[in-house]
């Protein structure tokens, strides 16, 4: 894999260990990361921003940004269905 590409992603990427999160919430986690790497190694080859100045361009920023707010909305539905389930 490009080095470039594993260092853009968001660090500290995984999620705590709090007691909500499960080893499938996990597994989703690794799913999306794979593919934000090949949909950034796929716009990095067709992007001339990108060629140029290293990741850094809009639609990188974006989909990192949408990565992240994916992972925060899946960290809080994992949570409320845990609680719900003590309840």
């Amino acid at each position: 894999m490009n080095s470039k590409l594993l260092q853009a992603i968001p660090n500290p990427w995984r999620t705590p260990t709090q007691r909500w999160w499960t080893e499938a919430d996990e597994a989703e986690i690794d799913l999306v990361a794979y593919e934000l790497v090949d949909a950034m190694k796929t716009h990095e080859e067709n992007c001339l921003e990108c060629q140029v100045q290293g990741y850094g361009c809009a639609v990188i920023r974006d989909l990192l940004e949408l990565t992240i707010r994916w992972r925060d909305k899946r960290l809080l539905e994992t949570k409320a269905e845990t609680i719900r389930g003590e309840l």
